[in-house]
C-alpha cells in the first residue's frame, strides 16, 4: 500500500494503481513496476498552515522519527537548515505515520499520527529544539 496526499486528504493505494498510472503516462508495465519499487517513500513532509512559518516538517513513515527544516541566510548565502528530533521526536513504535496540520491559520506545529495504532502527538519547534508530546489515543 502507498499513501498519497490530495489537498489534505490521505489516500492509500495498492501498487497496481501506480503501475496503471505509469502505463497511462507512457511507461511500459515492466518499467512502471521498476519505478514503483524504487519510489517507495520513507518520509512524509508537511508545512504548517501559518503563512509566516518558514519550515517544513518531516516524519519517517515507518517509525515516526521527526525532523524540521527551514530556509535561512547565513553570511549572506541562502541555505537550508535542519533540526533533528529532540524530546519525544525520536523513533516511536513501528507503524505507519503521517503528518496532519490544523486549520488554524497561525499554527506552526503539526500532528504526528500513527495510522496503525491511532495514536496522535503534537510536534513543534521550541527554541532550538523540535519537540513532540507523548503519543495519546
Amino acid at each position: 500500500m502507498f499513501k498519497m496526499r490530495f489537498g489534505g486528504v490521505i489516500a492509500l493505494f495498492s501498487g497496481a494503481v501506480f503501475v496503471a498510472a505509469g502505463v497511462l503516462a507512457g511507461l511500459a508495465p515492466a518499467d512502471a513496476q521498476r519505478v514503483l519499487r524504487k519510489a517507495r517513500p520513507n518520509f512524509d513532509f508537511l508545512s504548517p498552515p501559518s503563512p509566516d512559518a518558514n519550515r517544513i516538517y518531516r516524519v519517517n513513515i515507518y517509525n515516526g522519527e521527526m525532523a524540521v527544516c527551514w530556509y535561512d541566510k547565513v553570511d549572506g548565502a541562502d541555505t537550508t537548515r535542519c533540526l533533528p528530533g529532540g524530546q519525544g521526536a525520536g523513533p516511536q513504535e513501528r507503524g505507519l505515520y503521517t503528518l496532519v496540520a490544523t486549520n488554524m491559520k497561525n499554527e506552526k506545529g503539526v500532528f504526528r499520527v500513527n495510522l496503525v495504532s491511532g495514536t496522535v502527538s503534537v510536534c513543534w519547534v521550541k527554541g532550538d529544539q523540535l519537540i513532540c508530546t507523548p503519543s495519546a489515543n
